[in-house]
């Protein structure tokens, strides 16, 4: 009980995220995601320019889910080193079970990705892998790293950074035509229900 009143903005976050996904999924298996997916990727093919394009496959490349994976790997082993175990088991157990979640989900829900000429990806589309990723990595990492930064300015610093990237990984993915706008909202309530 003492976990319930102590953490119940956490809580109530996690049932949020999980109804969010739930509704996504709903909209996405019966069809009615297609208009408002069309309309904001015809929205965002209006901001494809070179720069902006290279920004984007970089960020797509460096937030890439696997990537986020293995540097949770070397988190585990840097907090168990410093005897941090139920952290260090809190970041690798989010990670594994939130992209496992991921790659299960696009197999039950088997929605084909749109067809990008800027990225290719493999598999299918929903939820968004990398939203996915990014959400539990950066969101769990600034979970357990906030409670240790003693300075104000620097916490709402490293949240900020943190909250920005997680938006980043999805909005390169929907940006780069790999993913539709619900896989990214799907993906981005998935990750946080993990973290």
């Amino acid at each position: 009980m003492d976990f319930l009143k102590k953490h119940r903005k956490l809580v109530f976050l996690n049932i949020i995220s999980l109804i969010a996904f739930v509704l996504l999924a709903t909209t996405v298996a019966f069809g009615d995601s297609v208009y408002f997916d069309s309309k904001i990727y015809s929205a965002i093919v209006a901001l494809h320019r070179g720069p902006l394009t290279n920004i984007m496959l970089a960020i797509s490349g460096v937030l890439d889910p696997f990537l986020l994976f293995f540097v949770s790997v070397l988190f585990f082993i840097i907090l168990m080193i410093l005897k941090k175990r139920p952290l260090a088991y809190f970041f690798l157990l989010a990670m594994v079970f939130g992209v496992g979640s991921a790659l299960l989900l696009k197999e039950m829900f088997a929605v084909v990705r749109p067809v990008s000429d800027l990225s290719s990806a493999i598999g299918w589309s929903f939820p968004s892998g990398h939203a996915t990723g990014g959400a539990i990595f950066f969101l769990t990492l600034l979970y357990t790293v906030e409670e240790k930064i003693s300075d104000r300015a620097l916490e709402t610093l490293f949240a900020i950074v943190s909250i920005t990237l997680v938006l980043l990984s999805g909005f390169s993915r929907i940006y780069l035509g790999v993913h539709w706008t619900t896989d990214v909202l799907a993906g981005f309530s998935l990750g946080l229900f993990w973290a």
